[in-house]
């Protein structure tokens, strides 16, 4: 019965009639699957490896664990939409941000030119190459306390990176799972 409905198929494909699916071999079938979960395996894991977080204003002591380049963003209420900009952005030029190791072992530098990130309710203040994990003091003081906005700093390893392995592992899960689904892909389909 398979058969007698693969060679319709087959005789209407020819016709002209193009069919999306196509049955896929259970090896293939089984390696895309396997492909899949590894890929949303990877993607949780990022996206479960959250941020450290902290009110913004006053001295908190940080655990880091890992050393690496740390960004830190502000979010929260803001008043002024432009107030994040670089240049003349008022949040920027009045919050000032400091990070201090608390171990003698600990190493930490900021970087001048910083990753500008921004989205509608959260920016960018400052970046930091971490070179030994520990304990450090971050100090976060509002020059003018007029322009004080309520919010929340957190401290962010590899951003970028982890937004372009974000979607490279999910364009990879989704590709498997079309091929799972019987869409051609790849030169043999």
């Amino acid at each position: 019965m398979n058969t007698e409905l693969q060679k319709e198929s087959d005789k209407a494909a020819a016709r002209g009639k193009v069919h999306w699916r196509k049955s896929v071999p259970l090896k293939k079938r089984l390696i895309c699957f396997v492909i899949m979960g590894l890929s949303l395996s990877f993607l949780y894991y990022l996206i479960l490896e959250r941020p450290i977080s902290v009110t913004a204003g006053g001295a908190h002591i940080l655990q880091i664990d890992k050393p690496g380049s740390y960004v830190l963003f502000f979010s929260g209420d803001l008043k002024d939409p432009f107030g994040w900009q670089i240049n003349n952005g008022w949040i920027r030029k009045s919050l000032k941000v400091n990070i201090e190791p608390l171990d003698e072992s600990g190493r930490v530098k900021p970087v001048e030119n910083f990753k500008d990130i921004s989205q509608t309710d959260l920016f960018s203040i400052a970046e930091f190459e971490v070179f030994t994990p520990g304990k450090y003091l971050l100090t976060i003081v509002w020059e003018d306390e007029t322009k004080r906005c309520q919010g929340h700093m957190f401290l962010e390893k590899d951003v970028v990176e982890k937004f372009c392995y974000k979607w490279a592992a999910g364009i990879v899960a989704l590709i498997a799972f079309l091929a799972i689904l019987g869409f051609p892909i790849g030169p043999d389909s």
